[in-house]
């Protein structure tokens, strides 16, 4: 405890004496109590010191109980003795001037008064201090303060049973057990230890014995001090006691340091493993973005450009380099996944408070989401119906989370990757323009702009996709010069990079084999094949894909060009070169071997679809031998079937298109035979193997969901039909749609109303025509040949209708004029319509040799137009109509469109269509 503080020097009034002077006194003793204890024995040694010299001032300091768990705390220990020292202090400079002071101090009290000799004002000494039980270490430097004159002399009272000072020397830091074993140097009359055989509180007995004989003498006179040594005789197992026990210093620290590390590390360790458990969650989010989505239209290595930046930012920039193109192993991601599904990430209450919103939890909610509407789109692969409306709610929502942290948590790569899989799943569901618009925000809303208005962050990548993407998207809105121009932004952003250079050339080639210009797609698929064959070369399994994808596009121009048999040579070479791949099945992962069938698939249909769409039957080809013709169809179906047994039930879609189509071309094969009267006679034929293959693709078709449905409808259409056309018609097969009604009983295999139901499918996707796709453009073109080859049987006047939709349906989809390289493509369609558009008694064309067919051994191109041509349409062999921008003008002479060509004539009373310069087009002339 504090004493008052003196009101003057001159009084000598002593602190803790209630003001009474001490002008007289020449005495004063000071005692200070250890730990655990109140300090009765104080009380005792006041009375002896009192009773044996009267007006001797005693001084009893008391800072209260103070605990075994405090004094091992060394900051509390130093709180009590500054306030000690600052009593010391006090008292020393209060006493009179010669006064004799002296100090008595108990185990801790031993500290305090350590502690406070080094503040004695100057001029003053302590003339005889005893300690007893001192927790002080033993080198406690007593000879700096003797030297420097603040005291006189020291005796240290040493219990040798003292087992309270080794455990403070053993658990204390700082202290010691100089109270057990003696201070080091006290040697000689000033500086003694003295021992005895007792334990901590043996020095206070019950009749104050030990404090009377050996303590009142010296604190009560000046005489030397008496030795004492009650100390057992030392053998060498106590020596070695008592070696170890002087050295459990070391131990001590080494404890010491040990519990300070602890203290100072473990919450280190602690705040480690939970940054590590931020970015182990936060990577497995990310890696579940890469690999759950199983989403058409991706790129791995543009993934992991976007993800990256993610990825570096949590400090693991090459981990995400391990978790893009693996497969996810059926324990593992997809639970995972499968429990995220039912996991609701809503945000906690207290998240709600302004100020305690986390950045980094509303990031793991948004990619939670994210990742939840990816295992929706997913769920087809693992035979679960898609629910598309539910992936869209959980975009949208998981939108909202990543635009809350965009600014605050480096989410930019995921976000990105988020409205590139929402734009994705909205072009999906027939929302291309709102698919359009998550497309350009990914470039202008996602990454931050620096002051020049640039995205330094944003992966050139991404800029690429977005823009195939948007693309894609305009195609389907039928917007083809949006979207080439979509594609030439990518190709100037690409900055020469072979990767990005190789995938934008392709997207673009195949964008004009959509619009059937085949000389731009050869000449950007060229561009595309010399990009990607130097990636080739450094193994990375992306472009050894995209090379095949290119080299399928340069087989199908050939195709569409008329060389059927090149283009059926280079799918052949991709097939086998493919098979040849894959049978190195330890050299690729799953999702590697999974892209590499699905690329040999398609080789094997597209190889197929070389014959069955460039085939010559003989109902229009007079030269081609029946036999000849039902040995093509039979190596088509053999074809079909190969890719069939190649896809097995693995692709449902792809397997169903493969078996409609085989079908097709079966019912087209039997088309090219004569039904004997027998099997007419007989009624209904047994069931062959056609039938069989329709049915088991109707199973295949029906087992898909109402979506998947849609993209087969016009196979199964055309399948449907001629499978009808194929059986023997019943009597109520003779009905006709309309109503008209065939004379029963002529001997005939087709039946009206059959065919009536071919032609309406056919006039509603002829309406539609330019939206369709090429392969479903080739595909109604099929269709239509179809109904043109069961003309001759049915004997229907609405022929040579379906003969001018056959045209409409080439002229408003490939347009010829300009597009040369398509001639032999269109010219089998010109010379199949021109068949059923001339009439039985037309007049043959100057020289062609009468009865030598329907047609001329070569067609006849039509005369050049002056002006550029906007539109030709075949109508006969030996008519045409031309659509020129050319100004109206008198009718010209005959000139060949090109050398080679052979002269055709002008009819004086046809018009030739033309398109004024300033105004509307002028009248319609036709050419011979």
């Amino acid at each position: 405890m504090d004493g008052p503080e003196p009101e003057r020097r001159s009084t000598g009034a002593i602190p803790g004496q209630g003001g009474e002077t001490g002008g007289g006194a020449a005495h004063v003793v000071i005692t200070v109590h250890g730990i655990r204890t109140y300090g009765d024995w104080q009380a005792d040694l006041k009375g002896l010191l009192e009773a044996a010299e009267p007006g001797v001032i005693v001084l009893n300091y008391q800072y209260g109980y103070f605990s075994s768990l405090a004094f091992l705390v060394p900051p509390l220990r130093w709180l009590v003795a500054r306030r000690f020292r600052k009593f010391f202090a006090q008292a020393v400079e209060a006493a009179p001037e010669g006064a004799r002071i002296d100090l008595v101090a108990h185990s801790f009290g031993t500290y305090l008064a350590a502690s406070a000799i080094p503040h004695i004002p100057r001029g003053r000494k302590v003339h005889t201090v005893i300690f007893a039980g001192s927790v002080l270490r033993p080198s406690f430097p007593w000879y700096r303060y003797h030297q420097a004159g603040y005291l006189g002399r020291v005796v240290n009272e040493c219990g040798w049973d003292d087992a309270i000072l080794l455990l403070c020397q053993s658990a204390a830091l700082m202290m010691g057990m100089a109270g057990r074993v003696g201070f080091q140097g006290m040697v000689g009359g000033q500086f003694m230890n003295r021992y005895y055989r007792c334990g901590h509180g043996g020095y206070f007995d019950r009749d104050d014995r030990l404090m009377r004989e050996n303590w009142l003498p010296l604190l009560t006179g000046d005489g030397p001090i008496p030795p004492i040594d009650h100390r057992p005789r030392l053998t060498p197992l106590g020596g070695a006691k008592l070696f170890l026990m002087n050295n459990l210093q070391f131990i001590k620290i080494a404890a010491a340091a040990a519990m300070v590390m602890a203290v100072v590390l473990i919450p280190l360790d602690w705040a480690r493993k939970a940054d590590y458990q931020k970015r182990v969650e936060r990577f497995a989010n990310i890696a579940r973005l890469a690999n759950a989505a199983q989403i058409p239209g991706r790129d791995p290595g543009h993934v992991r450009d976007l993800l990256r930046v993610d990825v570096q930012a949590g400090g693991n920039e090459k981990s995400i380099d391990h978790i893009i193109g693996t497969e996810a192993t059926p324990d593992g991601d997809d639970v995972a996944d499968a429990a995220l599904a039912e996991d609701d990430p809503a945000p906690r209450w207290w998240e709600r408070i302004p100020g305690l919103h986390d950045d980094a939890r509303e990031a793991y909610r948004a990619r939670q989401l994210h990742a939840r509407a990816n295992y929706q789109l997913a769920a087809g692969k693992r035979g679960n119906a898609r629910d598309l409306s539910k992936a869209k709610l959980l975009y949208e929502d998981a939108i909202r989370c990543y635009k809350r942290v965009n600014l605050h948590d480096p989410a930019n790569g995921s976000f990105a990757l988020c409205l590139m899989d929402y734009g994705l799943l909205l072009s999906e569901m027939e929302f291309p323009e709102l698919a359009i618009e998550q497309f350009r925000k990914i470039r202008e809303d996602v990454f931050p702009r620096d002051a020049r208005g640039e995205s330094p962050n944003m992966p050139r990548s991404l800029v690429i996709d977005s823009l195939g993407y948007e693309a894609t998207a305009l195609k389907s809105l039928e917007k083809w010069d949006g979207a080439a121009d979509r594609l030439l932004q990518a190709v100037r952003e690409s900055s020469d990079d072979d990767a990005l250079l190789s995938f934008v050339y392709n997207e673009l080639a195949w964008l004009k084999m959509e619009r059937m210009d085949i000389a731009k797609a050869q000449e950007y698929f060229l561009k595309a094949q010399e990009s990607c064959e130097a990636l080739v070369e450094n193994g990375q399994f992306v472009f050894k894909t995209r090379l095949y994808h290119i080299r399928h596009g340069l087989a199908m121009a050939e195709r569409l060009c008329g060389r059927s048999d090149t283009s059926y040579g280079q799918y052949d070479q991709l097939v086998k070169e493919l098979q040849e791949l894959m049978r190195k099945d330890l050299d690729f992962n799953p999702k590697e071997r999974r892209d590499l069938r699905k690329r040999l698939i398609n080789s094997m249909e597209r190889r197929a679809d070389v014959r069955f769409f460039a085939r010559r039957s003989p109902t229009f080809y007079r030269d081609v031998r029946n036999e000849h013709y039902l040995g093509l169809m039979a190596k088509v179906e053999d074809d079909y079937q190969e890719a069939i047994d190649q896809v097995a039930n693995d692709d449902l879609i792809t397997k169903a298109q493969l078996l409609y189509k085989k079908v097709i071309a079966r019912c087209l094969s039997e088309m090219a035979r004569d039904a004997p009267a027998a099997e007419a006679a007989a009624g209904r034929p047994a069931l062959g193997p056609i039938d069989i293959e329709f049915a088991e693709a109707e199973r295949t078709y029906n087992a898909l969901s109402p979506q998947l449905r849609k993209g087969l409808k016009l196979f199964h259409t055309i399948a449907a039909c001629c499978m009808s056309l194929h059986k023997l018609p019943d009597d109520e097969a003779y009905l006709a749609i309309d109503g008209s009604d065939q004379a029963q009983g002529r001997r005939s295999r087709y039946a009206p109303r059959a065919v009536d139901e071919l032609r309406s499918q056919t006039e509603q996707y002829a309406a539609r025509c330019e939206t369709l796709t090429r392969e479903r453009v080739e595909m109604l073109l099929v269709a239509l040949e179809v109904l043109l080859e069961v003309g001759d049987e049915t004997g229907d006047p609405r022929i040579s209708q379906d003969a001018s939709r056959m045209l409409a349906v080439v002229g408003a989809t490939t347009k010829i004029a300009s597009h040369h390289e398509l001639r032999p493509y269109v010219e089998r369609f010109n010379r199949i319509a021109g068949a059923r558009l001339v009439a039985p008694d037309a007049k043959l064309m100057a020289g062609d040799p009468a009865g030598s067919g329907r047609l001329g051994s070569s067609p006849v191109w039509p005369l050049a137009p002056a002006g550029r041509p906007l539109f030709y349409l075949r109508l006969s062999p030996t008519r045409a109509l031309v659509l020129t921008d050319e100004p109206a003008t008198s009718p010209r002479t005959a000139e060949p469109a090109r050398q080679g060509d052979a002269p055709v004539e002008v009819d004086p009373g046809a018009r030739t269509l033309t398109k004024r310069t300033a105004g509307r087009p002028s009248a319609a002339r036709e050419r011979r």
